[in-house]
């Protein structure tokens, strides 16, 4: 849940160039000393294939949970809507619900 209390979009995030679900984004991390351990604080533009290695900023493809899950231009969200996903998914771990 969202910080707010409402569900989060679910998205499965696929490589456009060979459809794995494989995938990392570059983040910022900050050390807590009270629970000693990295939190994510932000995240960057870049995006990789763990397995085909592609990369580019904001590249993947973010296809809404129940739809088809083809890896093609298609399936592509509109701009708005992928940079709202992203950053409902990537506020800071305090502030995420579960």
């Amino acid at each position: 849940m969202s910080a707010e209390g409402t569900p989060l979009t679910k998205v499965t995030m696929k490589c456009p160039s060979c459809g794995s679900a494989n995938v990392a984004k570059d983040a910022l991390a900050k050390w807590d000393e009270k629970t000693q351990s990295w939190e994510i604080c932000g995240t960057f533009d870049n995006e990789t294939c763990l397995d085909c290695e592609a990369e580019g900023d904001e590249f993947l493809l973010r296809i809404k949970k129940g739809t088809s899950g083809a890896a093609s231009e298609d399936c592509r969200m509109p701009s708005d809507e992928n940079r709202r996903i992203d950053e409902e998914q990537s506020a800071p771990l305090h502030e995420q619900k579960s």
